[in-house]
């Protein structure tokens, strides 16, 4: 029987290049992320519908809602803590671009002519987008005997 090394010698090891343009390209790629993230959350925060007479900021509380979400998913979901935070200066950064005066001098968010949305959307996105980001990694809770099956309740507990 002829054996090949290729298969059983020890992985191909990345070269140290590799490893930081991946780390660049990761960085790069959360960053525009958060720019798509905080356009499209950015539009739709003025979105606000009349109820008895009352007008309820849906858009305002979906946007933060959703930057929140999202940002609280990435740092639950991956390990390195580096991704979350360029997703957050990603919407950050949007969110000013959009609220300070263009070439025409028009602002996407506008200060207090609507009321306090604009204000509450600039600081409540920057919030939402940091809060995950900067939030301790918590250990891992370990389950109970009942939720890890049968064969679990048979072994001898750890306490023993």
């Amino acid at each position: 029987m002829i054996v090949d090394d290729r298969f059983t010698g020890p992985p191909p090891r990345r070269s140290r290049t590799g490893a930081w343009v991946e780390r660049v390209l990761t960085v790069l790629a959360y960053a525009v992320f958060g720019a798509i993230t905080a356009v499209i959350t950015t539009f739709a925060h003025r979105v606000r519908i009349e109820v008895a007479g009352v007008e309820l900021w849906t858009g305002l509380v979906a946007g933060l809602l959703a930057l929140l979400l999202i940002s609280a998913g990435l740092r639950g979901y991956l390990d390195d803590r580096l991704p979350v935070v360029s997703f957050a200066v990603g919407a950050i950064g949007t969110v000013f671009v959009l609220s300070t005066p263009g070439i025409g001098q028009s602002v996407v968010i506008p200060g207090d002519v609507l009321g306090p949305a604009g204000t509450i959307w600039v600081y409540g996105s920057a919030a939402a987008a940091v809060l995950p980001a900067i939030w301790p990694k918590l250990p891992p809770r370990e389950r109970p005997a009942a939720a890890r099956g049968p064969a679990a309740q048979d072994a001898p507990s750890r306490q023993e």
